[in-house]
């Protein structure tokens, strides 16, 4: 229940980052950066806890290896406040951040997504 409060405690904390300095395109790319990390996050970490479909699916992320742990999802996912403090100290590079954020969590969310067996659907 710890690491479900904490990442809802960031997500909702983004507010706090984009002050008035924040355009509105800004704003709203933090917000779909912080809504993908969330979905990034719940998906990794369910896919641990069901032992990686039993070993047919696997973590793409070399920063946690091929199985990780639950655990060790939940202390990656607990750096993602730096994406938000980078975009806020460097506003020059802001809208590359979030939208580079944007992009790679687009894929890790649909890579995840696939592996469960969901789709988008519109």
């Amino acid at each position: 229940m710890k690491p479900i409060l904490a990442l809802l405690l960031l997500v909702f904390s983004l507010s706090a980052l984009a002050d008035t300095a924040w355009t509105e395109d800004d704003r709203d790319l933090a917000l779909a950066s912080g809504a993908l990390l969330a979905l990034d996050w719940h998906t990794t970490r369910t896919l641990a806890e069901n032992n990686w479909c039993g070993h047919h699916c696997f973590e793409t992320n070399p920063m946690l290896g091929r199985y990780p742990s639950a655990r060790a999802v939940d202390r990656h996912f607990m750096l993602t406040p730096l994406i938000f403090m980078a975009a806020d100290q460097f506003p020059e590079y802001r809208h590359s951040i979030l939208m580079g954020t944007v992009i790679v969590e687009s894929i890790a969310v649909t890579n995840n997504m696939v592996k469960f067996g969901w789709s988008w659907r519109f």
